[in-house]
């Protein structure tokens, strides 16, 4: 063999070495790849298993069966109509504010009716937690009912947002936790909404405790992993109180522990 013909092959050589290496790198890039799409895949079809499973509890949670007695009825109208007088004769530091001219006749009229007795029923599971119902505004002939919360109540003081993220925070910090959503579908209401919660609670109240409460969220605030809460914090260094709508975020998205629960207000439509 010719002396150029051993340089030739020596240079195939070193070319195939070289395409070698390539491919083997090429190769390894690639099953990483591969190996984070798989791992996204999974990551879908659990958060998809479990929003479905979701969805089949939530139709599923219902209030416990209550046989209103007249008894129980009148208990639960005279504490709407008490927190109703309170308010429209004023003078109370109470940290929300109603619609004016209800008639509270009209509100109880509709509590009574037979078609109506599941939110009656509620109103009732309202006033026996201590959440302190009260009428807030009348729109097309319904009447808003909501838990205005004048101080925490214990025993909800620390929920998360959603089944999901009840999920998410007993996967991820190993604590087991009720969620505000399935709590308010228990007692037969739903969490208080953004524009009820901005338009008639965040006014300033000296009185009260601090606190902080789930209200409702958007799909998209809830798959971001941030979800709304309304929050009463009082200045250290004067009487002050200060209220607003603001996030806390969900088990996932959590630096610290319980840095993502709170407590949570309902309401319903009469």
């Amino acid at each position: 063999m010719s002396a150029d013909s051993w340089q030739n092959q020596g240079k195939s050589e070193v070319l195939t070495s070289i395409n070698q290496q390539f491919l083997s790198r090429e190769l390894a890039a690639l099953d990483k790849q591969e190996q984070s799409v798989l791992e996204e895949v999974s990551r879908i079809q659990r958060l998809k298993a479990a929003a479905a499973q979701e969805l089949l509890n939530s139709q599923s949670i219902a209030p416990e069966p209550l046989d209103i007695s007249p008894e129980m009825a009148d208990e639960a109208i005279a504490a709407l109509r008490a927190e109703f007088d309170a308010k429209v004769e004023g003078g109370r530091d109470d940290g929300y504010v109603i619609q004016e001219d209800i008639n509270f006749t009209a509100v109880e009229k509709k509590l009574r009716l037979e078609e109506n007795k599941d939110k009656l029923e509620a109103l009732y599971r309202m006033v026996k937690a201590g959440s302190c119902p009260a009428i807030l505004k009348e729109e097309g002939g319904r009447y808003c009912i909501a838990e205005v919360f004048l101080d925490p109540i214990s025993d909800r003081k620390k929920c998360v947002y959603s089944r999901r993220m009840a999920l998410e925070a007993k996967r991820i910090w190993g604590n087991k936790y009720p969620n505000a959503i399935d709590e308010a579908r228990k007692m037969g209401i739903t969490l208080i909404d953004r524009e009820i919660a901005n338009a008639h609670l965040t006014l300033t109240s000296v009185s009260h405790s601090d606190i902080e409460d789930f209200v409702q969220a958007t799909d998209a605030e809830e798959r971001g992993g941030y979800v709304p809460i309304f929050q009463r914090v009082h200045a250290t260094c004067a009487r002050k109180a200060y209220c607003c709508i603001t996030t806390i975020p969900s088990p996932a998205k959590a630096g610290l522990p319980n840095t993502f629960v709170a407590g949570w207000r309902g309401m319903l439509w009469v």
